[in-house]
C-alpha cells in the first residue's frame, strides 16, 4: 500500500495531520465481501511474535560521488569484498565498505600486493538485505534508496540497524550496472551480518 501522501504531509509538516501513527484497511466494500481470498489474508502486530511485523520503508538519496585518486574498476574482471563486522548493534549506524578489485590482475613487479590496491564502483551500484535464512528482501535494489557511495578510499553505503529485527542474520547483495545500463552483474558472495540487542 503506498502512503507516500500522508507520510510526505507527516515530515515536511504541511496539511492537517497529526503523526498519531496509521490503520490500513480494505474499502469497505472489499471488507465486507465474503471472498475467501480475503478472508485468508494474516496481519501481524509489531508485538507479535514473528518476524513479519509491520514496516514502513521510507528511502531517500544519500549517495555522495567523489573517487579523489581512485581509478574505475574494470567491470569485466572485478572482484568485491564488503567488509562487514559480524554483530551490529539495534541502534548502530554503519559505514558498509566495499573494497573493489581485478579478479585477474596484470602481471608485474611491485612492491605492493595486487588485493590492497583499491577501485571505486560505477556510479550506477546498488545494494540489496535480504533475512539469511528465510530470503527475504528487506531493502530492495532502488535508484534512489541503495544507491552505493564513494569517497576516495572505497565504494559504500550507510545502513541503519535499527530497520531490522534483532536477534537475526542478514546478508548484503551487490547488483553494479554500466551506465547505460547494458550489462548488470549481481554479487551474492554470502556477505552475512547480525543485528543484535
Amino acid at each position: 500500500m503506498d502512503v507516500t501522501g500522508i507520510v510526505k504531509k507527516w515530515i515536511t509538516g504541511s496539511g492537517r495531520f497529526e503523526n498519531d501513527g496509521m490503520i490500513l484497511k480494505f474499502s469497505n466494500e472489499m471488507e465486507s465481501s465474503r471472498d475467501n481470498l480475503l478472508n485468508s489474508l494474516k496481519f501481524f502486530g509489531t508485538d507479535s511474535n514473528t518476524i513479519y511485523v509491520p514496516r514502513l520503508n521510507i528511502v531517500w538519496d544519500d549517495s555522495e560521488f567523489i573517487t579523489g585518486s581512485l581509478a574505475p574498476v574494470s567491470e569485466d574482471n572485478m572482484n568485491l569484498n564488503v567488509k562487514l563486522k559480524k554483530f551490529y548493534a539495534e541502534k548502530e549506524r554503519a559505514k558498509i565498505r566495499i573494497y573493489a578489485n581485478s579478479r585477474y590482475p596484470q602481471k608485474n613487479y611491485t612492491t605492493t600486493a595486487y588485493q590492497t590496491v583499491n577501485y571505486y564502483l560505477p556510479s550506477s551500484s546498488y545494494y540489496e538485505i535480504r533475512d539469511a535464512h528465510s530470503d527475504e528482501i528487506i531493502l530492495p535494489f532502488d535508484y534512489t534508496g541503495s544507491k552505493i557511495s564513494c569517497d576516495g578510499t572505497s565504494s559504500y553505503f550507510n545502513l541503519w540497524m535499527d530497520s531490522f529485527q534483532p536477534e537475526r542474520f542478514y546478508r548484503v547483495v551487490i547488483r553494479v550496472e554500466r551506465e547505460d545500463g547494458d550489462n548488470v552483474q549481481i554479487f551474492d558472495n554470502n556477505h552475512y551480518f547480525k543485528v543484535v540487542r
